[in-house]
This record gives structure tokens, C-alpha cells and sequence, in this order.
């Protein structure tokens, strides 16, 4: 209609627009529909920690949870970009934007349960193409694609429904966790990243990691 208008004047048939006084109306923002804290915390714990693959992928999916990375910064991190001592990491993002993000102990003991094993994956690549300072490798010892991290919730998708009788495979629950799983490659933290931007600008403050800490949970089974 605003175009129509402006046509209108253009042509001399009207000296001014009167839709320029209408407001264009604003699609309300949602958050993103999300899992119960039970169902999340069951997903998150899902990968078996008993082998190497185990341990990466649990790594994963706690940094993930605890950061609010998106899955393409998730494969870009090096080693030196975390600060184990604070429980930090800098994360580079789009534009070569960097911002510092704090995560809570059940992150750090993941991702030093990975680190006792990730040689093992170092490993099996060439000397040619190996990465060391990469952070996540694959099963081949090279870098991890942002499809990986993905294939790693499908994986957790299907064990964490399997495993229970609260999510029956094939059920709506399961067909929710189906869709989380699927949505990595947009960024499996959509809800962290609309939190306030305080949280990271001030990472350094203590109270910002110990917001992230959760709960003492039982082990899975």
C-alpha cells in the first residue's frame, strides 16, 4: 500500500503519502520453544563416556550447553583459546567478532575427561594433516566439520529416547529431540544467545560463571 502511494505522488496525483503515517506493525519476538531441564540435562548426559568418541561428544554437547557457541565457532576453537584456570573461552565469532564466555564446572570436567584421550584421535592422521591446535578432532584426527557436531546430537538424540521410559522412540518427545538435534548446524543454543549480553561482556566477574553452574545431577544409565 505504501508503494501504491508513492506511485500515486510520483505521478502528481497526490501530493503526499498518507501511509507514511501508518505504523508497520512488529511480528512479536518468541523464544524458541525448548526442552524441559530433565529431557536436556538426559540429552546432554546421553553420548557413553566409556570410549574415546564417548568423551569428545560429551565435551561437545557440555560446551555447547554451557556456552551458547554456534556450531560453526564450536569447530573453529584451538586449544588456547580456553582458560581452564577460569573457565573461560574466547570465541571468535561472525566479522571476526570476539567475545569471552564463561562455562561451569560440568564443562571443564568434560572437556578434561576429552583432553586425557584426544591424542588417541591426533593419532590417526597424517603427520601432514594433523591439527594440533585444534581443540575437537574426528575419528580421522583432523578438525572437526560442523557436521560432526550435528551427527553427535542425532546420536545423543537416539540414545537419550532409547534408554528411557519417559521418551518413547517415535513419540512426539522424541520427535522434539529429533528436531533439537537437527537444528545444530543453526546453533543448538538459539535460547542461551538471547540472554542478556552482559553475561558475556562481563565474564570475568565470578558471579558470571557461577550463573552457568547447574545442579549436582545423578550419573546416567
Amino acid at each position: 500500500l505504501r508503494t501504491f502511494f508513492q506511485f500515486l505522488v510520483r505521478e502528481g496525483m497526490l501530493e503526499l503519502n498518507p501511509a507514511k503515517l501508518v505504523a508497520t506493525p512488529r511480528q512479536e519476538k518468541k523464544l524458541p520453544k525448548h526442552l524441559s531441564i530433565e529431557d536436556a540435562i538426559r540429552f546432554i548426559e546421553a553420548p557413553d563416556t566409556s570410549t574415546d568418541l564417548g568423551k569428545r561428544d560429551r565435551a561437545i554437547l557440555e560446551l555447547m550447553y554451557a556456552t551458547g557457541v554456534r556450531v560453526a565457532e564450536l569447530t573453529k576453537l584451538n586449544l588456547g583459546q580456553i582458560d581452564f584456570r577460569n573457565r573461560l573461552v574466547r570465541v571468535s565469532g561472525k566479522r571476526r567478532k570476539e567475545r569471552i564466555v564463561p562455562f561451569g564446572e560440568p564443562a571443564l570436567q568434560a572437556l578434561r575427561d576429552y583432553l586425557d584421550v584426544r591424542d588417541r584421535f591426533l593419532d590417526a592422521a597424517p603427520i601432514s594433516e594433523r591439527e594440533p591446535e585444534a581443540l575437537f578432532l574426528n575419528y580421522q584426527g583432523t578438525r572437526i566439520t560442523t557436521r560432526s557436531p550435528c551427527m553427535v546430537g542425532m546420536k545423543a538424540t537416539r540414545r537419550s529416547t532409547s534408554h528411557t521410559g519417559i521418551v518413547q522412540p517415535g513419540g512426539p518427545r522424541s520427535q522434539r529431540l529429533s528436531r533439537l538435534a537437527t537444528r545444530c548446524a543453526a546453533g543448538i543454543a538459539e535460547c542461551a544467545r538471547s540472554l542478556p549480553s552482559v553475561i558475556t561482556q562481563r565474564a570475568s566477574a565470578p558471579w558470571a560463571a557461577a550463573a552457568l553452574r547447574r545442579p549436582r545431577r545423578r550419573p546416567y544409565r
